[in-house]
């Protein structure tokens, strides 16, 4: 599944500001990306990003729809307390 270009909430874009040219080749694309990865290590979930969270509305949700990408989610949001 590609990066999310905007948030399913509130529409905010996450696209950022252009990745300068001299480490550019660093990147895998053109623009950094404005939202947030939330690692499931933390709670010991999952040791990689299980979700996504918006930097305007704060909204958070699954880093896929695959079935083990929802699950890690679920996992996530009862181990938080949900929201």
């Amino acid at each position: 599944m590609k990066d999310p270009k905007k948030c399913p909430k509130c529409r905010a874009s996450f696209v950022g500001e252009k990745i300068p040219a001299d480490i550019a080749d660093q990147y895998s694309g053109t623009h950094f990306m404005r939202c947030i990865g939330i690692d499931g290590g933390r709670l010991g979930v999952y040791d990689g990003i299980v979700a996504w969270m918006c930097p305007e509305c704060h909204h958070e949700f699954p880093r896929n729809k695959h079935k083990w990408g929802m699950k890690m989610f679920e996992k996530y949001q009862a181990l938080k307390g949900g929201k």
